[in-house]
């Protein structure tokens, strides 16, 4: 399922390109239709030996729960797209006019680092949880297995999230302009989307933690808890907006969205451990420690590639050389630091990956 969301783009890219020539802008729209088709087609076999029986009976007691269910869920994207997301847009366009293109720009970076650890861990860690939180209703019912398991979830997240966070906050100037620095797109528009996608990296590590969260209510069958977070971070998400739009500009939608998953994290996290009674001892705060320090120290490195090293401009060789030596010698620092500090969470991945690659 974590590949679904690559292949659902890659569809969407493959299929511009190929017919665009012929139907113009309509092959993109052709695109997202064979993305979908695509990223169906992908999953069905995982249901192979389920012994799963397909039928139409819409009046099926487990629909309507599940139709019950996603109301919040839908009531919170109706929001999100009608409400929020025209309020960003425009006030972006009123402050400045191409506001939305830096947005837009530096959004796409942070749906990287956000799809491959964050979605990826939440949609595999969600059947476990949702047997585990099923096991709860038992009148024997234990909770330590749901804690483990949302407790490693959140060790792998932090692990994973902090060194991404870092590694693009430091070489954000060469990323963006290797990218995006062509045509109309100038040095300064280049300034301009490595400030925006800062202030934006500022709430990733909390936006990370706070889908596994939300997920660990979903596998509790609570849809109603997440949406309603999300009703109070998205009205504060506005508030300040629209209080520091004077003083910071365009950068104030950057601002306001990083508070929002600060906020929604907080506060996400705090009704969850009340309802668990606890969070049972998941070394949450010696892991966030330990990958701080690898995670600093790998951004002095980048940092100290990026003073002494920075390629030379028009040169679309030389930017890609930089990018990725530098990524990789500052990824290299990261691991050997997280593994002298004994972070067991990139050991155990780094196992994981082993055996899965031994078996096939």
């Amino acid at each position: 399922p974590a590949k679904a969301g690559a292949l659902f783009n890659a569809s969407i890219v493959i299929v511009t390109l190929a017919l665009a020539p012929i139907i113009g802008i309509r092959a993109a729209a052709f695109g997202w239709l064979i993305g979908s088709i695509a990223q169906f087609a992908l999953q069905l076999p995982g249901l192979r030996g389920s012994r799963l029986r397909l039928s139409f009976q819409w009046n099926h007691p487990g629909l309507r729960y599940i139709g019950r269910l996603y109301i919040p869920v839908s009531f919170s994207l109706i929001i999100d797209t009608l409400v929020v997301r025209f309020f960003s847009y425009r006030l972006a366009n009123d402050i400045l006019e191409t506001g939305v293109v830096y947005m837009d720009r530096a959004t796409t970076l942070i749906q990287l680092p956000q799809g491959l650890v964050a979605t990826a861990i939440s949609i595999a860690i969600l059947p476990t949880l949702s047997q585990q939180a099923a096991a709860l209703l038992k009148p024997d019912g234990e909770s330590q297995p749901f804690k483990n398991t949302l407790g490693l979830g959140l060790r792998l997240a932090i692990v994973l999230i902090l060194p991404a966070t870092v590694g693009l906050f430091v070489l954000a100037n060469p990323i963006v302009g290797l990218l995006f620095e062509h045509g109309q797109f100038t040095a300064a528009d280049t300034g301009i989307t490595v400030t925006a996608l800062r202030l934006y990296l500022l709430g990733l590590p909390f936006a990370a933690i706070d889908l596994l969260l939300v997920y660990a209510f979903y596998a509790r069958q609570d849809t109603l808890t997440p949406a309603l977070i999300g009703v109070v971070s998205l009205t504060v998400y506005m508030i300040v907006a629209l209080a520091t739009a004077p003083t910071f500009g365009l950068y104030s939608l950057m601002i306001a969205d990083s508070v929002k998953h600060l906020l929604h994290a907080f506060i996400s996290g705090y009704l969850l451990v009340r309802q668990l009674n606890g969070t049972g001892n998941q070394r949450l705060i010696l892991t966030l420690s330990r990958a701080l320090v690898a995670a600093s120290l790998m951004g002095a490195a980048a940092y100290g590639l990026l003073a002494f090293s920075v390629p030379s401009s028009g040169s679309t060789l030389a930017e890609v050389g930089f990018v990725l030596v530098s990524g990789s010698i500052s990824g290299a620092v990261f691991i050997g630091v997280a593994y002298a500090l004994r972070i067991e969470e990139l050991r155990w991945l780094v196992s994981l990956v082993q055996r899965r690659m031994g078996n096939r």
